[in-house]
């Protein structure tokens, strides 16, 4: 909840734009914040769940992905809000280069932005996978017209990116933001309010330094005995999420350039989300989540409207890890499938918990409802 009550009353700061939004919005008529994220939580949720649920229909594939983003009510903040953009930067972008509407690439360079002020890491699986496929259309032009189209296209995002970076916080901008919403605290009642600022708010204060060294030493314990296993162990978290996303059980066989396709993209994905597997990421779980459904949901894009994504040193480890699965029937059985699932090591992934964050709060509300209607029907 505290990490979308970030907003602009201290100053411009990172993924400040929906508080700042919703701040105002309480100006205006006061409501309770909560209740407006859960539900602003659960739209996100169910738009993601029809899009994946579109996929696989359209793609033959068993119901592995909708189930997943069932399950991703474990993951929390902004998630499938920023998934469900990326889908419709990514819609908007190839819309473009198979029309080339001048009004697509527009709408998908504001809603970039957009999605980098809301939340920053976006920036890192949305726009340099979106390079890669913009410069595959262009690649058979001159270098000069390449050069200057890519400028062209994500200077403006690459703009919001460096000022969100360069405004990341201080001691002053964290108390302002946190005095602001005294009156919502007045509002919902004091109980809501605890002795201190929140870390998430607290975050904006803390030095860049600092920062970097709790993440690495969350994800990865470099600063004890730890340090093999949660390295060894992020490893095995990709190979295992690797297979899941490239041999994920279909109804039917897919032609092998599809799985190609779709390992090219989940390796170029992987790759560029690694500063948020390093510095920018609190736990493997919310960026391997992030990895998967965007290397589903852009590769069943490309397919659609017959784009390639042409990388070569990407492509030949793909070919290699590709024919390393289908060549082996361990590989392609669903039972090894259903095995490796319940191997990923979630311990390792420390964002996913057993509950979304709010159901703390909603529990004590919704659980006697829930037994009224479990008594109402016979259980």
């Amino acid at each position: 909840i505290y990490d979308y009550m970030i907003n602009y009353q201290g100053g411009f700061v990172r993924r400040g734009l929906i508080g700042e939004i919703m701040y105002q919005i309480f100006q205006i008529h006061p409501y309770s914040f909560h209740t407006v994220i859960l539900y602003l939580d659960l739209f996100s949720w169910l738009v993601l769940l029809v899009i994946t649920a579109r996929i696989c229909k359209e793609k033959k594939l068993l119901p592995i992905y909708p189930l997943a983003i069932f399950m991703g009510t474990l993951s929390y903040r902004r998630d499938f809000m920023m998934i469900v953009i990326a889908y419709y930067i990514y819609l908007l972008l190839i819309k473009y280069i198979t029309s080339k509407r001048k009004s697509y690439f527009v709408a998908c360079c504001a809603l970039t932005i957009l999605s980098i002020l809301i939340y920053e890491p976006s920036f890192f699986f949305i726009v340099p996978i979106s390079v890669l496929i913009f410069w595959n259309s262009i690649k058979e032009e001159s270098t000069h017209y390449q050069i200057r189209s890519l400028f062209k296209a994500f200077s403006l995002p690459l703009v919001a990116m460096l000022l969100v970076c360069l405004s990341k916080g201080s001691n002053a901008i964290a108390s302002s933001i946190w005095n602001s919403w005294m009156p919502l605290f007045n509002y919902i009642g004091k109980e809501y309010q605890p002795d201190h600022i929140p870390a998430a708010i607290n975050f904006l204060e803390r030095p860049t330094g600092e920062v970097i060294k709790f993440h690495l030493d969350l994800n990865y314990h470099l600063w004890d005995n730890k340090c093999y296993l949660y390295t060894t162990g992020s490893l095995f978290f990709f190979i295992i999420s690797y297979y899941l996303t490239t041999r994920a059980p279909r109804k039917q066989n897919a032609p092998q350039q599809e799985y190609l396709l779709l390992s090219d993209v989940y390796i170029a994905q992987f790759v560029c989300l690694l500063p948020m597997f390093s510095i920018l990421s609190c736990d493997f779980g919310r960026t391997i989540y992030y990895v998967i459904l965007t290397s589903y949901m852009l590769t069943y894009l490309l397919v659609k409207n017959g784009i390639q994504l042409e990388v070569p040193i990407i492509h030949t480890i793909s070919v290699k890890m590709q024919s390393l699965f289908s060549h082996r029937l361990f590989f392609n059985n669903i039972w090894c499938y259903t095995v490796l699932l319940f191997l990923i090591p979630y311990n390792i992934a420390c964002g996913i918990s057993i509950f979304h964050p709010l159901w703390n709060e909603y529990e004590p509300m919704l659980m006697p409802k829930l037994r009224i209607i479990l008594n109402i029907i016979g259980l």
